[in-house]
């Protein structure tokens, strides 16, 4: 076989398979607000610790360790983005000392490593198959005290189909499209209900002596 169609073929293979698959999410896009002209967090600098958790069946699932790195290094920078995005805080990052700490917990329920060799098991396509999953994403907010300021819980859901007719849908419901929107909104979302909240208000006096 000639060296260019060996070379073509190690990409359209994988182009083939995984281009079978679509992901649907439920997320109302719409319940997030325009930030301008928000008030700006009494907190100025934040520092952000991210954890991302996959399960399946209610049990801790182990991903490929590539694929899990990945998927926490995502979170990571959807959550930085979305603090840097929101006009928030002065500064955002990942070290220890700040005004307010941000702490998230992903948990992906019926995570799975969805490698060409996944599929290729369901049948190379030709036999369609469903799959549900969800995020919950529990997020606590701590002053430079240690104290606790609230936190926010969210969840949604995904559906994943796989079918080989579905190559022709792939360009509107890409699964890595799809899968980072969902994170993208359920972190700006989340910043959304801690603002309402009031999470990133200047504590009253009397909130302080309730503390202390």
């Amino acid at each position: 076989m000639p060296a260019i169609i060996r070379s073509a073929s190690r990409y359209l293979v994988p182009f083939f398979v995984l281009g079978n698959c679509i992901m649907l999410t439920q997320a109302d896009y719409s319940k997030l607000s325009n930030q301008e002209n928000q008030t700006p967090s009494f907190y100025k600098r934040a520092t952000l610790q991210v954890m991302y958790v996959p399960t399946k069946n209610d049990s801790l699932h182990q991903l490929d360790e590539e694929e899990n790195t990945d998927r926490q290094e995502e979170w990571k920078k959807i959550f930085l983005s979305a603090c840097e995005d929101s006009e928030l805080f002065q500064s955002v990052s990942f070290e220890e000392r700040a005004d307010i700490q941000i702490r998230v917990k992903i948990v992906e329920q019926e995570a799975e490593n969805r490698t060409i060799g996944y599929f290729l098991s369901k049948g190379y396509g030709f036999r369609p198959y469903r799959e549900e999953g969800s995020f919950l994403v529990s997020t606590d907010f701590y002053d430079s005290e240690g104290n606790h300021l609230g936190s926010v819980d969210l969840s949604e859901k995904y559906e994943y189909y796989y079918q080989i007719f579905f190559l022709f849908l792939m360009p509107f419901y890409l699964p890595s499209w799809e899968y980072d929107g969902l994170a993208r909104y359920m972190a700006a979302y989340t910043l959304q209900t801690a603002r309402s909240q009031g999470i990133f208000k200047k504590p009253s006096s009397s909130s302080k002596k309730e503390k202390n």
